[in-house]
């Protein structure tokens, strides 16, 4: 709500429930919440140091009453004005603050009363109840009796004297010095103790008093083995480190001593100029007798200390140099100071001879001989600048020789002429091969890094390279690649079949170009050649339903890597008849719908099956008899899927079970479809999703298993469905070392058993 005032408002929670507040002067008005939540309008006046609260819309100070005080020692509440008429400065009152001043005076000390009665003495420590001691009032409180000796603290280095409670004193508090040697007697030192055995983390302080005239182990060792310190803290000296466990070692004393305690408590850093790891950067040195930060040196961490900048050549007193050399101000002596003998060499440098000079574009540097040189005999180069420096057009003729074309140079095997070779240069008067190659020719590409065969080649054993420094798919292919051996020279293990249109890692014209070794994943996936598909109806759409007596579609179809599986259907692409054929066991069909028409391509004809019994109870599920397809050779399969026919998509399929065989006999599940309702289209002559399917597994073969079960290794026939079960058969008279063996996609697990004698 609004808020208008002249002056400050009054502390205290009423402004949480408040609201239209307004201050006059001393009067404070304000619309107060109650506790229906309505609002009330109220005021009150203001006064100082008080804070006020809402009670149900009144205002009420928030203050308490000094009476409520409870004095400190050495202080007695104030009696005028009344305690329980003056007012703390808060709610509570505060006996550190303004309000001890206010509701508080000091109190007289016990030792100010003279009536108190021998034996007994006035409280030392005490105080009366008021700014005077009254003997009426404050006797009972400030007369105490003598004290005895047990009550005595003894100072360090002494014990309580044998029977100290029955020792009394001469005053309430006995006097730690005038009647040290009535109350206490000197305690042995644990240097008396004879052993001194102290647990891990503890010394021995000999120097320690025992708490007795004489030392007793079971008694004393706690006091004498005194906690020591850890190395942590510790400052271990030049040329040492902290140990790694410093906070587990301790030293010999409350307190470390490095004269003492660093061989407990460091480790020798390894000097700077003792390693190999320490590189100084060129300008800096490594210091004398500095150590790095461990016990072997770090580069990241320890070289900015180790290495420090190098003094300057100045710093040498003769700047003098021989023949061909000049004195580099800005280089860097070998040390913190310049010496002599070993920094002329470095500072001295050899003058800028012609072989500095950057020849220009189409020059190079003529040949240099060598020459002895005239103060040391020592072979130096002939020729120089005639400066300290280089100039270009001074010195060109005399340092420079005209450059040969590249265009004369035939660049070795694995590289190509420089994309712009007729304007580069050789690095002489003519061209040689070993020098100017780098300069000429650029690397080619390698084949077998920078090339990718194409499906159905494989990479030329190297070294191969393309014709120039990038691949071109189209201009590289012979020279890069062989014509790869097709996986169909590959034979597929067992419960494997090969993948349409893939290649073997090695080239055609090799012998043994595919191997199950390499070629196993590349050629071979996890599956199972069938001649005979059994499609099965369980559910339509239409279930349950007077209506769902029917099942109907128009195409089944089976794929292998997206394309139909070979001769599945009646007719090839040139409408030859493949061999394949399907039928239906005791099936009810129309004979213009017949099995037949469920693998002719055409959308326009379809299979139709019928339950015989067409009479609709409530509940009932119509059953439905096999669409079998046989084609004229095994052949695998990954997926399959159907078109829904003409009409009527109440006798759509939405449950199945789709099989495979290998000879019409042995019969494995390939997929059992629950509910797809979802996923067959009501739009007519649709096709489905492709389903995948699962892959059964052989039994094992007989031929590894001596003594195995005839006809079959198993109980369950031939082929084991995936997620199934393989129940192991031996000869009579063996038993199987496994009883039963599980179907995963394809493999068995596991693969095989023995039979044992029974």
């Amino acid at each position: 709500g609004e808020v208008r005032m002249t002056q400050e408002l009054p502390g205290g929670t009423w402004i949480e429930s408040a609201r239209n507040i307004h201050r006059e002067a001393d009067l404070l008005f304000a619309e107060l919440r109650r506790d229906d939540l309505s609002y009330v309008r109220a005021y009150t006046v203001v006064e100082p140091y008080f804070q006020y609260k809402n009670l149900d819309g009144v205002f009420y100070r928030m203050q308490a009453a000094c009476i409520s005080l409870a004095c400190p020692k050495g202080f007695a509440l104030k009696v005028e004005p009344p305690p329980q008429s003056v007012n703390c400065l808060d709610v509570v009152c505060d006996p550190k603050g303004p309000d001890l001043i206010k509701c508080c005076v000091e109190a007289m000390p016990c030792q100010n009363l003279t009536v108190c009665v021998i034996p007994q003495v006035p409280d030392p420590d005490g105080y009366c109840y008021g700014p005077t001691c009254e003997p009426e009032r404050d006797a009972g409180h400030c007369c105490v009796g003598t004290d005895t000796c047990d009550r005595m603290a003894c100072p360090y280095g002494w014990v309580s004297t044998a029977g100290a409670a029955d020792i009394r004193c001469a005053t309430a508090i006995c006097d730690p010095v005038l009647e040290l040697d009535l109350c206490c007697d000197r305690a042995a030192r644990c240097s008396t103790l004879a052993d001194r055995a102290c647990p891990e983390g503890t010394y021995f302080n000999e120097l320690e008093f025992c708490a007795g005239v004489e030392c007793v182990a079971a008694r004393d060792r706690a006091i004498c083995c005194q906690e020591a310190s850890t190395c942590e803290g510790m400052s271990c000296g030049h040329s040492f480190v902290d140990k790694a466990n410093m906070s587990s070692v301790y030293c010999d004393g409350p307190s470390c001593i490095a004269r003492r305690d660093t061989p407990r408590c460091c480790d020798d850093a390894q000097a700077c100029d003792n390693t190999t790891l320490i590189s100084c950067t060129f300008g800096t040195v490594i210091i004398p007798n500095t150590y790095c930060f461990g016990t072997v040196c770090d580069p990241v961490r320890d070289t900015d200390f180790c290495c420090k900048d190098a003094a300057l050549c100045p710093m040498l007193n003769n700047t003098n140099c021989s023949l061909g050399f000049f004195f580099n101000e800005t280089y860097p002596c070998d040390g913190v100071s310049c010496e002599e003998e070993r920094d002329r060499d470095s500072c001295c440098q050899v003058a800028e001879p012609c072989s500095r000079l950057p020849c220009p574009y189409g020059y190079l540097e003529k040949l240099n001989e060598i020459v002895p040189h005239p103060e040391t005999g020592e072979l130096v180069e002939s020729l120089y600048c005639t400066g300290l420096s280089c100039d270009l057009d001074r010195d060109l003729l005399t340092c420079c020789d005209q450059q040969a074309s590249c265009l004369t140079l035939e660049c070795p095997f694995g590289f190509v002429p420089a994309w712009n070779v007729s304007v580069r240069l050789c690095l002489g008067p003519e061209c040689e091969l070993e020098r100017d190659a780098p300069v000429c020719c650029d690397a080619a590409a390698d084949c077998n890094v920078d090339y990718t065969c194409p499906h159905g080649y494989v990479h030329k054993p190297g070294p191969v390279y393309c014709d120039g420094t990038e691949c071109d798919a189209e201009r590289d292919l012979d020279g890069c690649c062989f014509t790869a051996a097709p996986c169909t020279r590959l034979e597929c293990p067992e419960n494997y079949v090969q993948r349409p249109g893939q290649y073997c890692s090695k080239p055609a014209h090799v012998e043994d170009a595919c191997s199950l070794a390499l070629d196993l994943d590349t050629c071979c996936d996890r599956g199972m050649a069938f001649m005979f598909f059994r499609f099965t109806p369980l559910w339509v759409r239409g279930t349950p339903g007077p209506d769902a007596y029917q099942v109907q579609l128009s195409e089944l179809n089976l794929y292998f890597y997206g394309e139909f599986v070979e001769k599945s259907k009646l007719t090839n692409d040139d409408d030859d008849l493949t061999g394949a054929w399907a039928y239906s066991v005791d099936g009810n069909y129309p004979v213009s719908e017949s099995p037949e028409k469920a693998i002719d391509k055409s959308l326009g004809t379809k299979w139709l099956d019928a339950d015989p019994d067409a009479r609709y109870e409530e509940g009932k599920v119509f059953t439905f008899k096999s669409l079998t397809i046989q084609i004229p050779g095994a052949k695998p399969l990954d997926s399959y899927s159907f078109h829904t026919a003409d009409d009527l998509p109440v006798r759509d399929c939405t449950s199945w079970l789709f099989e495979g065989s290998p000879d019409g006999i042995n019969w494995g599940v390939l997929a059992e479809v629950a509910d797809a309702t979802s996923q067959v289209p009501l739009e007519r002559q649709t096709e489905t999703a492709k389903f995948s399917v699962l892959v059964p597994c052989f039994a094992p073969r007989a031929l590894y298993i001596p003594n195995a079960g005839s006809p079959y290794t198993c109980e369950e026939g031939d082929v084991i469905s995936s997620g199934q079960t393989c129940t192991t058969v031996c000869a009579e008279g063996y038993t199987p070392s496994i009883p039963t063996l599980t179907c995963v996609d394809g493999s068995l697990d596991p693969q095989l058993f023995t039979c044992l004698p029974a």
